[in-house]
């Protein structure tokens, strides 16, 4: 499990935690998406996948729900995986 700073060159690093996580957690944050059923589930978390990010080609965010949370909908990341510059689908 690399980190977002081994995934990308510090400056990208920076920029990629500036602009591109917040809008990702502002989109979990608007729907009940942990419910939706086009989400990939795993065990005990799901997929939020970002294709053709601000920042870079696209990233995945492995979910889970926080079962220490006082908030039932309370969710925890537990992995980033970034594609700087080449989606995995692209030619």
């Amino acid at each position: 499990m690399a980190s977002i700073d081994d995934q990308l060159p510090a400056d990208r690093a920076d920029v990629f935690r500036a602009h591109d996580l917040p809008e990702a957690i502002d989109a979990l944050s608007l729907v009940d998406w942990w419910q939706l059923p086009e989400i990939p589930k795993a065990p005990g978390t799901r997929r939020f996948t970002v294709d053709a990010a601000r920042t870079v080609s696209g990233y995945h965010l492995l979910v889970g729900l926080d079962t220490w949370s006082e908030d039932p909908g309370a969710m925890v990341v537990h992995v980033i995986d970034v594609w700087a510059d080449r989606w995995p689908s692209a030619n």
